[in-house]
């Protein structure tokens, strides 16, 4: 008796090439993708035809004659039908190729990536992705790579509840919910354009509510480290090190660790913004005491406050005579991340490359320690954030301090900053477990700064607010 699932539905030889159409059963589950399978030499390559199907379903296709009356085995023939024709155009394909002496089996796995069904869901994701700027680009490219890796390059009339799910629970096994989240929104971006081309039949969007519903992203509350784990990290910069460490890895484990402290201390910045920091004009006229810069998420958004000041108190000071370049105008801080790459593409991926090995040496340091923590670049923002509100600093210091927008606060574009020395007392808080009660701001101060603008300043806010200028 044959064993459920295997077989074939079609299969040819053409000399030293075997093409069959078959089931990928390389990946365990309850579902599998069906595909061309091609060999030649020993070499094996898959084209995915878009069908993804149960053991009990396959079995139906390969015993499927076209034959009978019933309403169920004229649909299942019907599917079988169109898998066949997939068989053909790799076929058609392969004679193609071998006619002009140029066949290979990269060469028809290129020319069949995007054939199911004539039309490719891939090549309008990256239509899409090439719309957006840089950063959103790189990020839905990722997301088509995840989905082809997993699911396949699919025709649109492929496009169902059924394959999105599938690519879901694929995706549950190597990635957090707050990736899937991200990936899964690229997904319906491209998706909701291919129904605005009428490539995609509305009835069958996989979105939305008693559909596909995209989760939320865990909560990051719990990811950073309290005052007490951080003067553990700075301190291990003074400490020995394992004596089997060989000094070029010891220099750079204590080099990542300086880096996520000087992020943390640098009003929580995130690694791309903290490699792009220089010593500029503002950060010689404060007398070296102040460092600023635009975020380089938010620079382009007109309707956010991007720019931030950081106080440089003795112990970024500390990291920054230690593990940073030499005081050069216009030079960058950290001169070691980026180098002299100038290329946008090429500093996200050098960023990205660093955000990686930072988090590998922190986990390090942190078993070394035997902190349970095993924290990323990410944890110093939220690290900043977290401690700074627990030693009761004041919420618009620590906005202002990370560069989040003011927008939706009008009278705030109104008040000036925090004076140098009161941004200082604030940050030396990072390292301080004890303290003094720190001076409040009084609750009503911005009715207070209100108050000190004349009649005239007044009224050209409220003309400005009138006109929608704020």
């Amino acid at each position: 008796m044959r064993k459920q699932g295997i077989g074939y539905l079609k299969q040819e030889r053409l000399l030293n090439i075997t093409v069959t159409l078959t089931l990928d059963t390389r990946r365990k589950g309850d579902k599998f993708n069906v595909c061309v399978r091609v060999n030649q030499n020993r070499k094996t390559i898959y084209i995915r035809t878009g069908l993804i199907v149960t053991l009990q379903c396959w079995d139906k296709l390969i015993a499927s004659t076209g034959r009978g009356v019933t309403n169920e085995s004229k649909s299942v023939w019907k599917v079988k039908e169109g898998q066949l024709i997939e068989f053909d155009r790799t076929i058609k394909e392969i004679n193609k190729l071998r006619e002009q002496n140029a066949f290979s089996l990269d060469a028809l796995q290129k020319n069949m990536k995007g054939k199911s069904g004539g039309e490719s869901l891939l090549a309008l994701w990256e239509e899409v992705a090439s719309s957006k700027k840089l950063g959103t680009a790189e990020s839905y490219r990722i997301a088509a790579k995840c989905f082809e890796k997993l699911v396949g390059d699919i025709a649109f009339k492929d496009v169902n509840e059924e394959i999105i799910d599938l690519w879901e629970k694929e995706m549950e096994k190597f990635y957090s919910r707050t990736t899937i989240g991200i990936y899964m929104r690229a997904c319906r971006v491209v998706i909701n354009e291919a129904i605005r081309r009428n490539l995609v039949d509305v009835k069958k969007y996989p979105f939305g509510k008693g559909k596909i519903e995209i989760k939320k992203g865990a909560t990051r509350k719990e990811e950073y480290l309290s005052v007490s784990d951080i003067m553990r990290l700075y301190n291990f910069l003074e400490q020995d090190v394992p004596m089997h460490w060989k000094t070029g890895y010891k220099f750079a484990v204590l080099r990542s660790v300086a880096t996520f402290l000087a992020a943390y201390l640098g009003n929580g910045m995130n690694l791309a913004d903290l490699a792009r920091l220089e010593y500029n004009d503002y950060y010689f006229s404060t007398g070296k005491s102040c460092f600023r810069f635009l975020r380089t998420k938010t620079k382009d958004k007109s309707d956010n406050q991007s720019e931030v000041i950081v106080p440089i108190i003795p112990e970024l000071q500390a990291i920054v005579e230690k593990y940073g370049s030499e005081e050069k105008l216009g030079g960058r801080v950290f001169d070691y991340i980026l180098e002299d790459i100038v290329d946008e593409g090429l500093i996200r991926k050098r960023i990205a490359q660093e955000n990686s090995n930072i988090k590998d040496r922190l986990e390090v340091v942190c078993k070394l320690l035997e902190m349970p923590q095993r924290p990323s670049m990410t944890w110093a923002r939220h690290s900043f954030a977290t401690n700074l509100t627990h030693a009761g600093v004041p919420e618009r210091y620590i906005s202002q301090a990370m560069g989040h927008s003011t927008s939706k606060n009008v009278t705030a574009l109104y008040i000036s900053e925090f004076p140098h020395e009161k941004m200082m007392q604030f940050n030396s808080f990072l390292l301080e477990e004890k303290r003094e009660d720190i001076e409040m701001l009084p609750k009503n101060n911005i009715r207070d700064e209100l108050k000190k603008m004349s009649k005239n300043e007044l009224l050209s806010m409220f003309v400005e607010l009138m006109n929608g200028e704020v």
